[in-house]
């Protein structure tokens, strides 16, 4: 089927999905991956192209995570610092360190077992920013310690990805030179772009001015996909580089044009993103039995709940509070991907396992926000507050 004719009905099925989720009162991103699998190569085949459907979904996650950094802001990373790294830590010990043990107990050697780590610990950017965005939390205080949480996670995996993927390619011989220097260039990137946020913020309103609503556009985009590409050549994940993006464009004089802007694009390709998942679902190569992989699946859930909890306690927080962080952080997402994708072993369908993980821990998240907000509307008994706002 022509290309074109595919993109249309990715595009139509997102649309109707959207309506779906929409009449259901849940969140989108479960419903734009269930469009995904619907008319994707594994059920009616009506979208197979997924080298075009996965670019647009790489610049759906740039746009979500450009959004999420722009809300997030430069001088709130400075001031939640202490926040940011006692959360991110809490988080890592407790859903990295289960992800090892489930490893260790399926029989993995240590170095399938750091990659199964890495799927389980990292949540899912994509559902998390779209979910704080329909949730309208972003600002909320527990909205914040969810994105501190994402800017470690997103930190951890510079340094992760860079690891993994020279240990996979070593054959043995690792070239620790050449490894720490990859990681310091990632660094030194996020760096620069943080440093130009803080000193010369001038330079992007000097960069975007002008009078025409067309050429603006083309230098938003040119903007954002030169970055966030250069990123990539350099080892930063697009998703990392778009946040931090994000927090230099806050900084700008021309907020409202570039909020604006970013909405649009968000908008456009965010579901996108969800749909490339869902065309790539098949239950092929998952050796596990039922049983075993919904128990890995419940504790991976009931992982980013106890360290979600630890988290509000410290943060001087409420149950609740906790409660919320944990059901947000639960959907694990395209790091997940991305880290089983730098492996390829018949010991462990690491790719199949992760697009089922991503499925059911979103509908677990989506679930429990339903539940919430259903209880507290027919017994008043609200355990989260604000739980569902109008976009």
């Amino acid at each position: 089927m022509d290309v074109y004719i595919q993109v249309a009905i990715a595009f139509i099925a997102l649309a109707i999905f959207a309506k779906l989720s929409r009449w259901t009162n849940s969140f989108f991103p479960p419903f734009y991956i269930l469009a995904g699998i619907v008319t994707g190569p594994y059920v009616l085949g009506l979208v197979t192209n997924q080298d075009v459907i996965g670019v647009f979904g790489e610049i759906g996650v740039v746009f979500l995570l450009l959004y999420l950094g722009y809300e997030f802001s430069l001088n709130t990373l400075i001031d939640r610092v202490q926040s940011i790294v006692n959360a991110g830590l809490i988080d890592f010990a407790v859903n990295f360190g289960i992800g090892f043990a489930i490893g260790q107990l399926l029989g993995l050697n240590l170095f399938y077992s750091i990659i199964m780590s890495g799927i389980i610990y990292m949540s899912s950017s994509g559902i998390i920013t779209k979910t704080l965005i329909q949730l309208n939390a972003v600002n909320d205080p527990e909205g914040q310690v969810v994105m501190g949480i994402m800017v470690f996670e997103d930190l951890v995996m510079v340094v992760f990805l860079v690891v993994v993927a020279t240990l996979s390619n070593a054959n043995g011989d690792i070239a620790m030179g050449a490894l720490g220097l990859d990681i310091l260039v990632a660094v030194l990137f996020c760096a620069v772009i943080l440093s130009i946020a803080k000193f010369k913020p001038s330079l992007i309103d000097k960069y975007l001015k002008t009078d025409s609503k067309e050429v603006f556009l083309l230098l938003f985009l040119a903007l954002v996909l030169a970055v966030t590409a250069l990123g990539m050549v350099l080892g930063v994940s697009e998703a990392l580089g778009a946040f931090f993006l994000g927090m230099l464009l806050s900084e700008s004089k021309s907020k409202k044009k570039v909020e604006a802007t970013i909405l649009k694009f968000r908008d456009i390709f965010g579901g996108v993103f969800f749909f490339y998942f869902g065309m790539n679902f098949t239950l092929e190569g998952i050796d596990l039995s039922p049983i075993i992989l919904i128990a890995i699946i419940v504790i991976a859930a009931l992982g980013k709940m106890i360290s979600s909890l630890i988290i509000g306690k410290i943060e001087k927080g409420s149950l609740s509070k906790g409660a919320f962080i944990g059901f947000v952080t639960i959907p694990r997402g395209e790091f997940s991907l991305l880290i089983a994708g730098l492996v390829t072993t018949e010991v462990f369908n690491f790719e199949a396992f992760s697009i089922i993980l991503i499925l059911i821990t979103a509908a677990i998240s989506t679930i429990a926000f339903m539940l919430i907000e259903l209880l507290c509307k027919k017994t008043e008994l609200c355990l989260l507050k604000n739980v569902f706002h109008d976009d």
